[in-house]
């Protein structure tokens, strides 16, 4: 990477700047590059599924002519998978941080798009419900809470449907088609030493793909800000360092 290199920063589900506390600054003071927040939510809009999100957001970074690195956080981390999947030149890497795989039989896949739609629809009915019980799962107890989110309607509705188009019940299964990529741009998955059942999730990644754990929870740029830049930096520096 350069000094001209461009980060952008795709956020989980709700897509705010709040995601990702001083990890931007962390990582900034490490690589000498100011990572970009990207308002993903609108570039995908309308998408109909994970796999059409990722062509989406392909196709604004071949529009502005220059490979970004990717940084992404949970769904923001399958997004960012799915983009490099579906447009590897597209990309100069990819950093996927507590990103699912994705389900490899139908029932799960069935049963997770049955939980995704409850979800949205109590996002629609009452949102204040939604959040007291999206930051209960099991996942996301011990990590930092995020300031809470305010939507209007029309936002609301956005990601209720976001919600479902982009449900890990919806994903096409990552590590077979990771294995079969051979243009694939340098791939680097982390996850929290705390966040047992996605660093389980992260061991069903092909063995090319390179990993890290660091010490946190399932909210990693929350959690532990430091750590995660200098792991993330580190991998960056010996991936695209060219003389």
């Amino acid at each position: 990477m350069t000094n001209n290199s461009r980060i952008w920063l795709l956020a989980g589900f709700g897509g705010h700047e709040a995601h990702w506390g001083t990890f931007p600054e962390e990582l900034a003071q490490r690589l000498g590059v100011r990572p970009e927040f990207v308002d993903w939510a609108t570039d995908v809009a309308g998408a109909r599924d994970l796999a059409e999100a990722g062509r989406f957001l392909a196709q604004r970074a071949l529009s502005e002519g220059q490979r970004p690195i990717l940084i992404g956080y949970s769904m923001g981390g399958r997004l960012a998978i799915e983009a490099a999947l579906q447009a590897p030149g597209a990309f100069e890497s990819v950093v996927a941080l507590s990103a699912h795989p994705g389900l490899d039989t139908d029932d799960e896949k069935k049963a997770r798009r049955e939980e995704d739609a409850a979800w949205a629809e109590l996002l629609l009915r009452d949102e204040r419900l939604f959040w007291q019980r999206w930051h209960q799962r099991p996942a996301l107890l011990g990590s930092v809470t995020p300031a809470e989110l305010s939507w209007t309607p029309a936002e609301r509705a956005r990601w209720a449907q976001l919600l479902e188009a982009l449900s890990t019940g919806g994903q096409e299964f990552f590590p077979p088609r990771l294995e079969a990529c051979f243009a694939l741009p340098p791939l680097f998955t982390v996850c929290g030493e705390q966040d047992l059942k996605f660093c389980q999730l992260q061991e069903r990644f092909p063995p090319k793909i390179s990993r890290a754990r660091v010490r946190a929870g399932h909210r990693l740029p929350l959690d532990n800000p430091q750590d995660l830049a200098h792991s993330i930096a580190e991998f960056l520096r010996s991936e695209l360092t060219h003389d």
